[in-house]
């Protein structure tokens, strides 16, 4: 994955957010860890609130009607209910 300018604009930012915070001591590789780390998670919350939206809108299926998908694809045995 290249790198673009608006990323190394945020890592830029995050670095002073981090030293402003106290963590000057931080080597760059610690330094680039937690950022990637933060922007994951970024990355994971987005995800989850997409999923509640298009939930809430009545889009897509229900997680039963996912899981007997799942079984069914993996020729594995229906749920006990």
């Amino acid at each position: 994955m290249a790198l673009t300018t608006q990323q190394l604009d945020r890592f830029h930012q995050f670095a002073w957010e981090q030293l402003d915070a106290g963590e000057a001591g931080l080597s760059l590789e610690k330094l680039a860890s937690r950022w990637l780390a933060a922007q994951q998670q970024a990355e994971t919350d987005a995800s989850i609130h997409e999923a509640i939206d298009q939930m809430n809108a009545g889009v897509g299926e229900s997680l039963d009607d996912a899981m007997e998908d799942i079984r069914r694809r993996l020729d594995l045995p229906a749920e006990r209910r």
